[in-house]
């Protein structure tokens, strides 16, 4: 019996050294693989997310861009059409032919380039370059100061609202 005994202590012992590393060692491996894999999917949810951050970033500041240019060029359009409607108002006989073309060019450039900032599909844009044309149309006639007022009324009216939604799309991407 004591033969026997030994054995079971020595293969006893035997797998307590062997077997116990052994599993502990596989199941270790398994672990550090699932970790591994776990933290590649959340490398790649993270950068998913911050690639559409900075996405979401670009195309607000582009849109914040687009409202500051346009709101711009809109005043800088508002601005020529005083001048020239103060110009052609007061100098209906005697109009200076190269300052008048100069004025007149100065007005088709804003014209133009308020008309390719906007969208032609959108119904108050369409609008926008409506009173931008009735307004330009107004300014280089001897049309009287009130219904100038008017047609400045009606464009400030017109592009307020468009302004005024897309600053709310850009606050909504941040």
């Amino acid at each position: 019996m004591d033969r026997v005994t030994f054995l079971l202590t020595a293969c006893t012992a035997l797998s307590a050294v062997t077997i116990v590393p052994l599993v502990s060692f596989f199941v270790t491996r398994i672990q550090a693989a699932a970790q591994t894999k776990s933290a590649k999917e959340q490398i790649q949810a993270q950068t998913l997310i911050a690639n559409q951050e900075i996405q979401a970033q670009v195309v607000a500041n582009n849109r914040q861009a687009w409202i500051n240019s346009l709101r711009d060029e809109i005043a800088g359009f508002i601005e020529w059409a005083s001048k020239a409607h103060l110009f052609f108002s007061s100098h209906k006989d005697s109009v200076d032919a190269v300052f008048s073309y100069q004025l007149v060019g100065e007005g088709d450039r804003h014209l133009a380039k308020i008309q390719l900032m906007i969208n032609p599909q959108e119904a108050d844009h369409k609008e926008l370059v409506n009173c931008v044309k009735e307004f330009r149309r107004l300014a280089g006639s001897d049309a009287t100061t009130g219904a100038f007022h008017d047609a400045l009324d009606q464009l400030v009216a017109t592009a307020q609202p468009i302004l005024k939604r897309e600053w709310e799309r850009v606050k909504s991407l941040d």
